[in-house]
């Protein structure tokens, strides 16, 4: 059974499921999301987290599975689509979403409403940390599992970039996490930690019910479950959040397990508009010059941060062997070396991905000509010439040719 959208009043007490009347009619939303993986429609909490909300409201929407965070006016995705205007990020969306009337927060009282958000601020900050340093920096997580999750949904050239790119947003968002104890006396990192109180947390405030704040759903339901499924999953290699959540928390396990055929009785509806490439993005030349520029701008910040530590591991490694030894001059002639191969490397990408699209879209035609073909064309239209004098002084073309060889005899016997 899924959730529809309540009635307007505040006063709803139920929710009743969707019209099976007939099949959806033209979607009124879309949403532009992270692709799928692990039985999940998106691989992405935040995805995972709009897409729960829109189905538990019931409202007429469909998804549009892609990678190119591009499209976004904030470089991230989920984005949703109503018509023209785009809405980008989950709180934005949720907020958007409950002014069009799609609210699951409306038979909440305002304790209730101050306590969903503190919930939900909780689980994007502190438990979502605990997500991505289990997939990103586990390291045997990252390369079996949370790299080909995301680079199978990639265009190939994003493949090259974009993995790394994220992994580096990743190490910087959680720089700041340390090495601590935990109860077992066990060298863990501090995130590990922090991610059991917060299981502890949720756990207390679900109890035995069925939802969160009773037999309803609310926005908390939708957060909370997006990200505690993708918590709980035993394929990883390192499944450190799913062994924590089986063994000390098994309600929220249960949880999951019991509001996944709710939300997700079936697949989301993909969009027609599918898997929108980097050519299919653009249609104007400033929407060219928009792609190229964010594409040279990743490349340059993904090179130019591993140029940054490629030189800091030059200079920590300097202990005085052989060549190890280098000054301060030789290190920045290396570094100006490799950041004017990167300049030039953008420049060339940028001229290689220009062609491909004035190819791919007709702007220029390339075709294959014969030489036989062209000799033929101007064989006739020589004869056409010749035909053409003729007509023209009715003398023939003999009269002419024995003309200018009678000037070319008087010419040699004055010579001579």
């Amino acid at each position: 059974m899924a959730y529809s959208r309540p009635a307007p009043a505040a006063s709803s007490s139920s929710i009743s499921g969707p019209s099976t009347s007939g099949p959806p009619g033209p979607p009124d939303l879309e949403l532009f999301s992270w692709g799928p993986a692990w039985s999940l429609p998106s691989l992405d909490p935040a995805c995972l987290s709009v897409q729960a909300y829109l189905n538990l409201t019931g409202a007429n929407w469909v998804n549009n599975a892609c990678s190119n965070a591009s499209i976004s006016p904030t470089g991230e995705l989920p984005m949703l689509r109503d018509g023209t205007r785009p809405v980008a990020g989950v709180g934005a969306i949720i907020k958007y979403l409950k002014r069009k009337g799609y609210d699951l927060d409306g038979h909440l009282n305002p304790v209730e409403r101050a306590q969903s958000q503190s919930f939900v601020s909780l689980i994007e900050e502190k438990l979502y940390d605990a997500l991505l340093y289990n997939y990103w920096l586990e390291n045997e997580n990252y390369t079996k599992t949370t790299r080909p999750a995301y680079t199978k949904g990639m265009s190939w050239v994003s493949r090259y970039y974009l993995p790394n790119q994220l992994h580096g947003r990743v190490k910087k968002r959680l720089q700041s996490y340390r090495a601590m104890l935990d109860v077992d006396a066990r060298l863990v990192n501090e995130v590990y930690l922090i991610a059991r109180d917060c299981f502890k947390a949720l756990s207390a405030k679900l109890g035995d019910r069925k939802f969160f704040f009773g037999d309803l759903p609310s926005s908390l339901d939708a957060v909370a479950f997006a990200h505690l499924s993708l918590h709980a999953q035993p394929s990883l290699s390192n499944p450190r959040l799913f062994s924590m959540l089986a063994f000390e928390f098994p309600t929220l396990i249960a949880y999951c397990d019991r509001l996944k055929p709710i939300v997700f009785p079936t697949d989301p509806r993909p969009s027609p508009n599918r898997n929108a490439s980097f050519f299919a993005t653009i249609r104007t030349p400033s929407d060219l010059l928009s792609a190229v520029s964010s594409l040279l701008t990743s490349l340059w910040s993904s090179s130019a941060s591993s140029t940054s530590g490629r030189r800091f591991s030059e200079v920590g490694s300097d202990n005085g062997e052989g060549d190890e030894k280098l000054s301060a001059r030789e290190l920045a002639i290396r570094a100006e070396r490799r950041e004017t191969f990167y300049r030039v490397f953008s420049a060339v990408g940028a001229v290689f991905f220009f062609v491909g699209f004035v190819v791919q879209n007709g702007i220029v035609r390339i075709e294959k000509v014969h030489e036989d073909d062209v000799g033929e064309e101007e064989e006739d239209g020589s004869w056409e010439e010749v035909v053409r004098s003729v007509e023209e002084d009715g003398s023939g073309g003999e009269v002419d040719a024995g003309d200018e060889e009678y000037e070319a005899a008087e010419m040699d016997l004055d010579d001579a």
